[in-house]
């Protein structure tokens, strides 16, 4: 898109934002005579309100043990509505629920325990409001399968996907005592080693699935649990999709969170694995130097940094980065995929290659 389109959209976007929604598609309508600009106005609009809360919201999002709420604050116990399906201490099927953990808008999850194999599981709903919804019962499902499908030690491990004699859809998976990713780069950046060393990990993850034909499409901080020391897992296929399904049925449409998303991705074009590359790149960034290489006022800023801008270099900000370490980090940045890594696996080659040549500050 060119300075001046993305001008154009961006003077669109902020007053339709100002507006009452009922007026936003009659002002669109006066106002510009370019139905695709309209579209990509409507688009980034519903973006900009949706894309770090209903995309967002696929994730486990527990915060401390599962992962960071960032669309709905955790309640604590007790207070009014912090057991949103009524579960706490009942059963669901064999499983024993124990507290409400937190959740978003796609999913609500609670810490159970399965009182046959007495491991701990965290479950996952799908909120009753959207049981009547095809499409978030497909996206709830397609979790469940995407993930099932891979067996890596870096990707949480999904048990089961089941629906409870009160009807409610949910998915059983492996329960993490850790902190999430976003939660450990929120306290500054990590060692260069263990950057390195999260990234190798998250990059095998990825791999395995690419390999196995599957686009994570949200890779991000909140979706990596560091399960225990030097070991993180792999959240959150509910945004996954097979690569030769890739292209998006709805002009426009993105899926993912903005700040992670490729430049492909935020045009709601083709994504492919270059996409969880670029995605892991923007994560190996912020861990080695503390914060996003794109960054903005709102979320139009951040994609428009995206498409146009380059990132700071990553030595810049942190001086002791290996030359090697930032030309990794910086390809994985790349505007065009095909500059990028081809494929996790690709990266996750370079990241033990540097691994292997020793430490780094």
């Amino acid at each position: 898109m060119s300075n001046n389109r993305w001008d154009k959209v961006g003077k669109l976007l902020e007053e339709v934002r100002a507006l009452p929604p009922g007026r936003r598609a009659t002002y669109l309508k006066e106002h510009c005579e370019e139905d695709d600009l309209r579209q990509e106005v409507l688009s980034l609009l519903e973006t900009s309100e949706e894309a770090d809360t209903f995309f967002g919201r696929l994730e486990s999002a527990v915060p401390s043990e599962m992962g960071d709420v960032e669309t709905e604050a955790t309640r604590a116990p007790g207070e009014r509505g912090a057991d949103p399906l009524d579960l706490e201490g009942k059963r669901v099927e064999h499983y024993a629920v124990e507290a409400h953990l937190g959740g978003g808008g796609m999913g609500i999850v609670y810490q159970a325990r399965d009182v046959r194999l007495t491991r701990p599981v965290a479950l996952k709903f799908l909120p009753p409001r959207l049981a009547d919804s095809e499409e978030a019962r497909r996206r709830f499902v397609r979790e469940a399968r995407s993930a099932a499908r891979l067996d890596h030690p870096h990707i949480a491990r999904i048990y089961e996907t089941s629906t409870s004699d009160q009807g409610l859809r949910y998915i059983a998976m492996a329960y993490y005592d850790g902190e999430t990713l976003k939660t450990r780069i929120g306290r500054g950046p990590l060692p260069v080693r263990r950057a390195l060393l999260y990234a190798e990990q998250v990059a095998g993850a990825l791999a395995e699935a690419h390999e196995t034909g599957i686009v994570h499409r949200d890779v991000k901080p909140s979706n990596v649990v560091i399960a225990s020391p030097g070991e993180t897992k792999l959240l959150d296929f509910g945004v996954a999709k097979a690569i030769k399904e890739t292209r998006l049925t709805r002009s426009g449409q993105r899926l993912g969170t903005v700040s992670y998303m490729s430049p492909e991705q935020a045009e709601g074009g083709s994504v492919g694995p270059p996409a969880d590359v670029w995605a892991l790149g923007v994560v190996l960034y912020e861990m080695l130097a503390g914060t996003r290489p794109f960054v903005g006022e709102d979320e139009f800023a951040v994609l428009k940094a995206i498409r146009q801008e380059d990132p700071v270099p990553v030595r810049e900000r942190r001086p002791g980065v290996s030359a090697e370490t930032q030309t990794t980090a910086m390809r994985c940045l790349r505007k065009d995929p095909d500059q990028r890594y081809a494929s996790a696996g690709r990266l996750l080659e370079d990241i033990q290659a540097i691994r292997r040549e020793g430490p780094e500050a």
